[in-house]
Formats: C-alpha cells, sequence, structure tokens
C-alpha cells in the first residue's frame, strides 16, 4: 500500500540516459519552460569558440608575454630598493653586517704566548 507523505519529489537534471530514453517514446517529453530558454538566452559566450588555431596561438603569445612583462616590472622594483626587502643574503632590515666580537670590526688579538 503506498502512503502519500506530502512529500516533494526533487526535480532533478536530465541525464544522457533519460535523454535515450525520450528519443525512443519510453519516457514523456520535457516541457521546456520559459525560465530555462531566458537563463540560456543569458549564459556567458565562450570568447575562444569562434578563434581559429592561429587566432589562439596569437592570443596565447599575447599572454604570456603581458606575464613576462609584469614579472620583469615585479623584479626591477626588487631589484631598486621599491620591494621593501633587503638584498638576498642581506640581513634584510638595512642592518650592517655583524662585526668581530664588538669590536668595531677589528680581528679578535691573537691568544697570548705565540
Amino acid at each position: 500500500m503506498w502512503v502519500d507523505r506530502g512529500q516533494k519529489k526533487k526535480k532533478v537534471a536530465p541525464t544522457d540516459w533519460d535523454d535515450i530514453q525520450r528519443r525512443y517514446g519510453n519516457r514523456p517529453q520535457l516541457e521546456s519552460s520559459s525560465e530555462d530558454e531566458a537563463a540560456h538566452e543569458h549564459a556567458p559566450q565562450d570568447p575562444l569558440a569562434g578563434k581559429t588555431v592561429e587566432e589562439l596561438d596569437e592570443l596565447e603569445d599575447d599572454e604570456d608575454e603581458a606575464v613576462l612583462r609584469r614579472y620583469r616590472e615585479e623584479r626591477m622594483r626588487e631589484w631598486r630598493g621599491g620591494g621593501g626587502r633587503g638584498r638576498p643574503g642581506g640581513g634584510g632590515g638595512g642592518k650592517p653586517p655583524p662585526t668581530f666580537c664588538g669590536g668595531g670590526g677589528k680581528p679578535p688579538p691573537p691568544p697570548p704566548g705565540r
């Protein structure tokens, strides 16, 4: 015995299997709604869809050049000191290099007895 408990069936997107069954008449045809058509009309179009291989290669080259230009500009800023960081291995923060035993840059005296 079937009891209806007021549960709604979930609307599920049709699958390829459903499409094949509809083509052979084993399932009823879907009714297209105006909402689906409106959503399809306003869907974003792929800008690369109508391009030839040559046009796609040119676009890829342009993109590569733009990436390399940005990287080069960033490295030049770092090299000129505009990056806010010190030189690699330079101790960072603009501090002077460490001195020998705090003696003002002089090496320590030799041990006694020599």
